[in-house]
């Protein structure tokens, strides 16, 4: 296989959203382990998972041809642009899930199993096949599947369904909501095109601004409580808090000046919010 071929197939796992879920995964797993990291079963737990999210995200790219050729920012996909052939993608992807699942199955515990293909089901089947295209809210069933990587880790590690536990679900489901809904302004002009409903052309830009403002005050919330429920607020509050409330200002302040550069860095803001938080988790015992 040529070289260049290999990067298509390498784009169309995703790498951000790989990334992205596989820090949240691995800060929870480190927060869970308490200074005692069992190594064995953190890479398998992390290549597994891996696998799974780089499966999903080719056939979720498989299932968005349609949408993707519409739209400005996803129109040179490997995929629209037929530099891979749909059997090739579909083998893939089923490749990677396979492996994925097994390994988790046979190596991790059953309940990572169970909670991996429930994200699994969700993202491909709730979300992209059916939700995405039909319903304004349909990022709320999105960020369910999101948030099963910090749990995964944080029950491969401790085998714990506790109070962390649930914070740890809540915390990155509210994140991506707002995350969302700040790229679903910046590039409402590809949703129109590829005629995708989502809130700020359902409803308006005023709304979901409300709707950001409210979830990002709910993270703030749910993640101080992790702190205090580990006693650790006074390590972390006041800089997880100074983050999200820039988080916020900015995205008031993009759209108080109608500025898709302001939302863009509000966007940004976001990212460095996820991986602030995840750090804070993973250096607590350490």
């Amino acid at each position: 296989m040529k070289l260049k071929n290999i990067k298509y197939y390498l784009q169309i796992i995703k790498p951000g959203i790989v990334f992205g879920n596989l820090i949240t995964f691995s800060s929870c797993f480190i927060f869970a382990s308490k200074g005692n990291i069992n190594l064995n079963l953190f890479f398998f737990t992390f290549f597994s998972l891996f696998l799974i999210i780089s499966g999903s995200c080719v056939l979720n790219n498989i299932i968005d041809i349609s949408i993707d050729k519409n739209m400005t920012r996803t129109k040179n996909r490997a995929l629209v642009i037929k530099k891979i052939s749909i059997v090739y993608a579909w083998f893939y992807s089923y490749l990677l899930l396979f492996l994925g699942f097994i390994i988790m199955f046979y190596f991790v515990n059953f309940f990572s199993f169970f909670l991996s293909f429930l994200g699994f089901f969700i993202y491909i089947f709730l979300y992209s096949l059916y939700l995405k295209k039909k319903s304004i809210f349909s990022i709320f069933i999105g960020s369910i599947s999101g948030a099963m990587p910090p749990i995964i880790g944080y029950y491969s590690a401790c085998k714990k369904l506790d109070l962390n536990f649930l914070l740890f679900f809540i915390i990155f489901f509210l994140w991506q909501i707002p995350h969302f809904y700040i790229i679903s302004i910046f590039r409402i002009k590809d949703y129109k095109n590829a005629k995708i409903p989502i809130l700020p052309l359902k409803k308006d830009i005023f709304f979901t601004v409300c709707m950001i403002s409210l979830c990002i005050f709910f993270f703030t919330i749910f993640s101080n409580l992790f702190y205090l429920y580990n006693f650790s607020l006074n390590k972390f509050f006041i800089f997880s808090t100074l983050i999200n409330f820039f988080w916020l200002f900015f995205t008031l302040l993009a759209y108080f000046y109608k500025n898709n550069k302001i939302f863009y860095f509000s966007f940004l803001i976001s990212i460095f919010s996820n991986f602030i938080t995840s750090f804070f988790i993973a250096i607590h015992y350490m």
